[in-house]
């Protein structure tokens, strides 16, 4: 394999990839007004690319059921001459938990477990401080960040800790995670991305989404990046060189999908947002899902985390909202239940403390200004 130039163009991958390929829209039965949003939508998606010397961004905006649109900016390969074309998989991060809380639910409802499970009914090996030391370890805790785990901790094998009582504070832990989903392998005898897809994927229609990152599937990902010195300060704009391969497997984060199989999650997100559960939930089901959301600074009550999906507000409506990063990949989502609105965008780069989170928030801003009519807001 050639040696790829961003191992010389320190500071340059911005203007290396200023060239690659602009951004396409493909908007099959958009309306005028949704054309226009999502011209704006693609010039912003171009921007961020080029200001942050993304090599690929793949975006998909619903607009109610089967109502999807993309658009496309960069390039798959590595030698930045093919661009992308539509079906590649993107690995999707912590958006993954909102997956692994599906997976609960699921097998909650058939009793098989109770999110006021303490952890270690299901999970007797898992080396956890004693519950007199801050109270249980339940699986709702793990999924909400409320038991005071660390983040980044090995989460079998080694003796954990708690930074604070389970229910009295609000710490963000895939170490929690990571926990339940060797849990749900246990409860089901099954590896987790096999229940992920069984239970998640297939109902939903998401027939080409992976609930592991394997390397048999590495063909079909974008080519992706990091940073040739992680060890020096993030910067826009800095060498990036081929990311190193990672095949996981956690209940952190591990799910890889297209485009168009996360535009049928955006879909079954917002049938959530609005009350109904069907395929994978009954509508009470659903309903409890996003009823009991914690929050997580009392600084900004106004954001709150519940069973992996962050809950947000802006312009005074509710979202349901989350992000993730890998080693070579960044994404975000956002859905408007209300408006019927979901947008999912994901770019071909990691460790650069980078989301796309504010093209899926414009996303849903300029689709709602085409919905009322209105002129469509700059980002």
């Amino acid at each position: 394999m050639p040696i790829d130039r961003r191992l010389f163009l320190a500071g340059a991958a911005g203007a290396s990839l200023a060239g690659a390929a602009r951004a396409t829209v493909n908007a099959p039965g958009a309306s005028a007004a949704e054309a226009a949003a999502l011209a704006a939508i693609a010039a912003y998606v171009e921007a961020h690319r080029r200001h942050f010397g993304l090599p690929a961004l793949g975006v998909v905006v619903t607009a109610g059921p089967g109502r999807h649109f993309t658009i496309l900016s960069g390039t798959r390969d590595y030698r930045e001459t093919q661009g992308l074309a539509g079906d590649e998989l993107w690995q999707i991060g912590s958006i993954s938990k909102s997956f692994v809380a599906l997976a609960c639910l699921s097998l909650q409802a058939e009793g098989k477990l109770n999110l006021d499970d303490e952890l270690r009914q299901h999970l007797p090996e898992a080396q956890l401080p004693g519950v007199s030391s801050g109270g249980p370890f339940t699986l709702r805790g793990l999924l909400d960040h409320t038991t005071g785990l660390p983040d980044f901790a090995p989460a079998l094998g080694f003796r954990l800790w708690r930074g604070f009582n389970a229910g009295s504070g609000w710490s963000y832990s895939n170490t929690g995670y990571d926990l339940v989903g060797h849990a749900l392998e246990r409860i089901e005898g099954k590896i987790l991305y096999q229940i992920i897809e069984e239970r998640v994927c297939r109902p939903l229609g998401m027939a080409a989404t992976r609930g592991a990152i394997q390397w048999r599937d590495r063909a079909r990902f974008p080519a992706s990046y990091s940073p040739l010195r992680p060890d020096r300060p993030v910067l826009p704009g800095m060498a990036l060189v081929p990311a190193p391969w990672v095949d996981a497997n956690l209940g952190a984060g591990s799910v890889a999908a297209p485009l168009a199989d996360m535009g049928r999650y955006l879909d079954f997100l917002i049938a959530v947002g609005q009350g109904r559960g069907a395929p994978l939930l009954k509508d009470d089901d659903a309903k409890a899902w996003l009823a009991r959301p914690v929050v997580e600074d009392p600084a900004t009550p106004a954001n709150r985390y519940g069973l992996g999906l962050m809950h947000r507000v802006d312009e005074g409506r509710a979202l349901l909202h989350h992000t993730g990063g890998m080693v070579s990949f960044s994404s975000a989502m956002h859905v408007d239940g209300a408006a019927g609105l979901g947008a999912f965008a994901s770019c071909a780069v990691g460790g650069i403390n980078y989301r796309p989170r504010l093209i899926t928030l414009y996303a849903l801003r300029a689709m709602r200004a085409a919905a009322a009519g209105s002129p469509i807001p700059a980002p």
